[in-house]
């Protein structure tokens, strides 16, 4: 069974999605090897290849990890267990260094219409941003992003908690902004290739397994909870949102799978 390469993941993601995986799947009785797909040089994780790929049912694309939309479920196996517990729903901003105080006398939503975003061209967020009136610019390459936040191209770069600090901290010129957070409800599945269809059962299974013995909880916060912290969501003005590709099937009633501040 083969899954993503690293590619610009950070270490902290692609450490807890494994794990995570590895988890699932051993509760769920699944008992084969799990190796990394061949890296190709200059190559991130691109959702669409993968995506794209799944829904063919190519060999070597067997599971991978992303944001759900109808789109993506409509053609893709999805296992509806939020590995993130919602919490890529839940964005702050990373900034060039020294813009805080433009930030700082935003009021409401019609002062972020007048900003420039940055996001992935292939991401969902994309989409979900640029459906409530923002000015989203969406190139190919992860650090083009970064590159152009840099340069003033854009105003503010949204990152989900668990990736703005850490990716400040290595990007010289780049801070997190201190006062707001976006959020809109998400959810960041499992997805498996189309010719796996007892890989898909096992992993349902096993995530499912993780959720009733408390495991994918514990997991999370081992993970993540100095983060959480750091970022006090709780004292943070809300720029709340609606996301327009949530599928109809995401389990919203099922409390137990969400994080909340």
């Amino acid at each position: 069974m083969e899954v993503p390469h690293q590619g610009a993941q950070s270490s902290l993601i692609y450490r807890y999605s494994l794990a995570l995986l590895d988890l699932a799947l051993k509760a769920g009785g699944w008992r084969g090897a799990m190796r990394e797909h061949p890296h190709r040089p200059g190559e991130d994780l691109q959702q669409g290849v993968w995506a794209r790929e799944m829904a063919r049912g190519t060999p070597g694309y067997d599971v991978c990890w992303f944001m759900t939309s109808a789109d993506r479920e409509r053609r893709l196996n999805a296992v509806r267990v939020p590995m993130y517990r919602g919490l890529f729903g839940w964005r702050l901003l990373l900034v060039a260094q020294g813009q805080q105080a433009r930030f700082s006398a935003l009021r409401g939503a019609q002062d972020w219409r007048q900003l420039s975003l940055v996001q992935g061209r292939d991401w969902p967020d994309t989409d979900i941003l640029r459906a409530n009136g923002l000015k989203v610019s969406g190139p190919d390459r992860y650090e083009t992003m970064l590159d152009w936040l840099r340069q003033g191209r854009v105003d503010a770069f949204p990152r989900a908690v668990v990736e703005a600090y850490v990716e400040a901290e290595t990007h010289p010129g780049l801070a997190v902004e201190s006062q707001w957070a976006l959020h809109y409800p998400t959810a960041l599945y499992f997805f498996v290739n189309r010719n796996r269809p007892a890989l898909l059962a096992r992993l349902r299974q096993g995530m499912e397994a993780l959720v009733d013995n408390g495991q994918l909880q514990h997991l999370f916060e081992s993970h993540f909870a100095p983060l959480l912290a750091r970022a006090d969501l709780g004292r943070r003005r809300v720029l709340r949102l609606r996301n327009p590709l949530l599928p109809l099937g995401t389990p919203l009633d099922r409390s137990a799978l969400w994080w909340r501040p």
